[in-house]
């Protein structure tokens, strides 16, 4: 996906310019990003911790496809010729409406379909219904995270350094835009250690 690791042994020093996180600030975080607490219960999930499934250097870049692979934008059943016209007999299918997607996009990441950089996608568009598909055959990918350590500088960047599956390690920049909205944040990039 044109995603490059990044060497987060490289953390600045705490400054006039940088703050680290305390604990409050850990715990606030855990919490913007958990999955929900039933994570068997369909359209409930945190479209923020779907996100930390997807490795990506700027919003444009992020894979719808994992990003709304649980399905939680609920629509009506697969009908039997979306089925045909995806050749997907006895796979899992889900339609995402973009009127549903892009509110989304907006609010995770401060971008909308118009923007996406539709070379790293894995979906399928018909114009019939105006909606995309995504064929899979399993689901339930949740990102069980525990955060490290991050830190915010003064304008408004923050950076969170996690272990993800298998212990993997990443870290995940916001914007935060509280001077835009009470306690908002965009998504600006999710990448893998070195």
């Amino acid at each position: 996906y044109g995603d490059v690791p990044i060497d987060a042994t490289v953390w600045p020093e705490e400054s006039e310019y940088i703050t680290y996180f305390t604990e409050d600030d850990i715990k606030f975080f855990m919490q913007l990003f958990a999955f929900p607490a039933d994570r068997f219960a369909r359209h409930q999930n945190n479209p923020f911790n779907m996100a930390m499934c997807c490795a990506f250097t700027a919003p444009e870049n992020v894979q719808l496809h994992l990003l709304f692979y649980n399905g939680f934008l609920y629509s009506d059943p697969i009908t039997q010729e979306e089925r045909d016209f995806l050749q997907s007999e006895g796979m899992d299918v889900m339609r995402l409406d973009p009127d549903l997607m892009n509110p989304v996009l907006e609010d995770v990441f401060g971008i909308t379909l118009d923007d996406i950089n539709w070379d790293v996608q894995r979906m399928t568009y018909w114009e019939k219904t105006g909606c995309y598909y995504l064929v899979h055959s399993d689901c339930l990918m949740l990102m069980d995270f525990e955060i490290i350590r991050g830190y915010a500088t003064k304008d408004g960047i923050i950076k969170i350094h996690y272990k993800g599956y298998f212990d993997t390690e990443y870290v995940i920049t916001l914007q935060s835009l509280a001077q835009y909205r009470e306690c908002g944040y965009h998504i600006i990039s999710n990448l893998p250690l070195k």
